[in-house]
């Protein structure tokens, strides 16, 4: 049984899951502490009996994830794995790695549809994948 606010802290570690990061938890006498890792990257969550969360270590990309996860929660969202992953912007690029021969009318799709989605144009976001689909399966 979590120390820390059960609900909350259910949520954060379902973000974690989601997002594949590896962590440890340490339970103390008035919240749960998780150190998370993801590569070289280190964070750590502390969740509190109260339902408060404090997010520390170094900043870098893993922890400023972990503060929008935390604004999040706090808004009243328990599920927090709308966040897209912290290396989303590498997506492109990561398709150009493996697809050497990729179109790059479909990575300039890619790269609207993170626009789109970071921009909270949800049906832009889904009709750029839409579209880049149809052109990569052919359809």
């Amino acid at each position: 049984m979590p120390v820390g606010d059960e609900k909350v802290y259910k949520a954060v570690c379902s973000f974690l899951d989601q997002l594949k990061l590896d962590y440890a938890v340490k339970e103390e006498e008035h919240c749960d502490h998780l150190y998370i890792k993801s590569g070289a990257l280190k964070a750590n969550v502390s969740v509190y009996n109260s339902g408060k969360i404090v997010v520390g270590g170094q900043d870098s990309k893993l922890k400023q994830i972990l503060e929008d996860a935390k604004d999040n929660l706090m808004e009243g969202n328990l599920d927090p794995a709308n966040i897209l992953p912290f290396e989303i912007e590498k997506f492109p690029e990561t398709i150009k790695e493996r697809i050497p021969e990729c179109d790059d009318v479909i990575v300039q799709f890619i790269n609207e549809a993170i626009g789109a989605y970071k921009s909270s144009l949800l049906f832009a976001t889904a009709f750029l994948v839409e579209q880049h689909l149809k052109k990569q399966l052919a359809f």
